[in-house]
Order: C-alpha cells, then sequence, then structure tokens
C-alpha cells in the first residue's frame, strides 16, 4: 500500500497551518501583554505629569499672591520708617528674617531685603550687624 500524495500533502499543508496559527496566537499573546506594559506605563507618567502640573500650579499662585501681598504693601505704605525701625530692631535681637516678617505681617522678602541692606550698611560702616555674627550668605539660605 502505497501512501497517496494528495493525502500525505493535505495533511502536510494542515500541519503547516496548526503550527502557523499557533505561532500567530503566541504572538498576539505577547503583543497584548506588552501594550498592557505600556498602557500602565504611560498611565503611571500621566499621574506624575499631572502631580507635576498640579504643583506647578499651586507655586504659581503662592507666586502671584506673594505679588500681590507685595504691591499691597507699597501701595498701602506698610513699609513705611517705624514699621522698618521695628524690623531692624528684631533683627538685630537675632531673630530670623521669616519670623520677623510674619510677626510684622510683612512678606518675607520684605523682610529678607531689610535685613540685606541692614547687613550690607553695617558691613560698610563697620557696626556689629547682627546678634549670632548673622551674614548676608545666611540670609541667602533662609527662604
Amino acid at each position: 500500500m502505497t501512501p497517496d500524495l494528495a493525502l500525505i500533502a493535505g495533511a502536510a499543508a494542515s500541519g503547516a497551518a496548526a503550527i502557523s496559527m499557533l505561532t500567530q496566537w503566541r504572538h498576539c499573546r505577547r503583543f497584548r501583554r506588552e501594550t498592557a506594559s505600556t498602557r500602565e506605563t504611560l498611565e503611571l507618567w500621566r499621574n506624575e505629569c499631572s502631580e507635576q502640573f498640579e504643583e506647578l500650579r499651586k507655586a504659581d499662585q503662592t507666586l502671584e499672591a506673594s505679588l500681590r501681598s507685595t504691591c499691597d504693601v507699597l501701595r498701602n505704605g506698610r513699609l513705611n520708617r517705624s514699621t522698618r525701625t521695628a524690623a531692624l530692631q528684631l533683627l538685630r535681637t537675632g531673630m530670623s528674617p521669616d519670623s520677623a516678617a510674619s510677626s510684622l505681617g510683612l512678606a518675607k522678602r520684605e523682610m529678607q531685603m531689610i535685613a540685606r541692606v541692614f547687613l550690607l550698611l553695617s558691613a560698610n560702616s563697620g557696626d556689629g550687624g547682627l546678634k549670632g555674627g548673622g551674614k548676608i550668605a545666611d540670609l541667602k539660605h533662609s527662604g
């Protein structure tokens, strides 16, 4: 009994089709896993970017509020001679510019500016300056 060539060809074609389908099924599974992994990674990145945008938005609002408070200080005259004198007295006692600003109701930047000007003037005049050996470098890192 000799096998029929058509039967052998049909069996070979069926085997090749089955192997092809199995290979395609494996590639499809791998592609789905990679797609899911990529989507998870992109979702994580999107969430991180959203958080960073929210932080930037809050920082922008803080800067705008600081600018408004500085304009209010200058417009309302709160940074007059008696306020500057009180600020200098607090700085001479060793209080930090941030603490002095909150106790006088001034913006921190304004108090730091007063402290820097005071230190520059006291350095030029040979005056002792702030208690605790305050230096301009200390003020740069205080806020």
